[in-house]
C-alpha cells in the first residue's frame, strides 16, 4: 500500500493493497480494492466499489457500486475537501480531551461538572 499525505478515509473503509495520492479521499463505507489508484485530489464517494487495478484520475469524483465518474471537480470544490485532514485531527484530539476529563471524573480526580468542548460555529449550523 502507498499513501500520500493529507488523505481522508473515511470511517467503515476496506483499503487493500492499493494507491492513495496526497488529497485522495475515500469517503465513509466506500471499499477500494487492491492495485487499484485514487490521484492527487480525486475522490471515491460513500459507498463506492472501486475494482481492482483500476484509477481515479486527479480532480475526478467517483460515486456508487459500481462507480461510476460523474464529474472533474473545479478547484473550487476541490478546496473544500482541502480541510478534512486538519479537521479530523482536530476531531481527535477533542475526543481525546474528552475521554481524559471523563476518566477523571470517574476516578474523583475531577469533580466539577464537565466542561463543554466548543465546536467551530460551521459545525453547530451557524
Amino acid at each position: 500500500m502507498i499513501i500520500g499525505d493529507d488523505f481522508t478515509v473515511g470511517h467503515a473503509c476496506i483499503i487493500y493493497a492499493c494507491t492513495l495520492r496526497d488529497y485522495a479521499v475515500v469517503s465513509m463505507g466506500a471499499i477500494i480494492l487492491d492495485g487499484a489508484v485514487i490521484e492527487e485530489e480525486g475522490i471515491l464517494g460513500a459507498n463506492g466499489l472501486w475494482p481492482p487495478g483500476k484509477r481515479i484520475g486527479p480532480r475526478e469524483l467517483w460515486l456508487g457500486n459500481p462507480a461510476r465518474l460523474v464529474r472533474v471537480m473545479t478547484p473550487d470544490e476541490v478546496l473544500q475537501w482541502m480541510h478534512n485532514p486538519d479537521h479530523y485531527v482536530e476531531l481527535g484530539k477533542r475526543h481525546r480531551a474528552a475521554l481524559v476529563q471523563q476518566l477523571a471524573v470517574r476516578q474523583g480526580r475531577f469533580r466539577k461538572s464537565l466542561v463543554p468542548i466548543p465546536m467551530p460555529g460551521w459545525c453547530n449550523g451557524a
